[in-house]
């Protein structure tokens, strides 16, 4: 995946799902998927939120996937193996991302398209070109992440 779509593995860190957890607290039957899920850890961390009812990812890259599958399998939530570009995002009311400048006009276009009114889209270090967020979350980790919250 790194060479066809330029983007590598990144993981996400506790400090970040902690901040998704606060994001979904104060809702109510949530459906959460993770685009390029790496190894499940959103998924099953999101899994065990009393606000989700559903927690997905897709992952393409071979290694990641078994792993996340197996993560998902015994702590909770779902992986597929599917590309981003063929998940419907309709189905779900908060999506995140954590994948790299080169797909963020491609995936805001499909996210757009896509995801219902009052829906939200996540990503994790990387704006949308040309595109304000509602909300920009700077987390207190030690990598200093950055979340771009953009509610449809």
């Amino acid at each position: 995946n790194t060479f066809k779509e330029r983007v590598p593995l990144y993981l996400t860190n506790q400090t970040t799902r902690e901040a998704l957890k606060t994001l979904v607290k104060r809702s109510r039957n949530i459906r959460f998927l993770d685009l390029g899920c790496g190894l499940g850890g959103n998924v099953a961390f999101m899994s065990q939120q009393k606000a989700v009812v559903e927690s997905h990812g897709v992952e393409t890259a071979p290694l990641p996937y078994i792993v996340s599958k197996w993560i998902t399998t015994f702590r909770g939530g779902q992986t597929f193996a599917m590309d981003i570009w063929k998940t419907e995002l309709a189905y779900y009311d908060l999506v995140y991302a954590f994948l790299s400048p080169e797909p963020m006009p491609r995936l805001w276009q499909k996210v757009k398209d896509e995801m219902p009114p009052g829906s939200t889209f996540v990503s994790n270090s990387f704006a949308v070109p040309e595109v304000e967020p509602s909300e920009i979350w700077e987390l207190s980790d030690e990598r200093k992440t950055i979340l771009y919250i953009y509610r449809l």
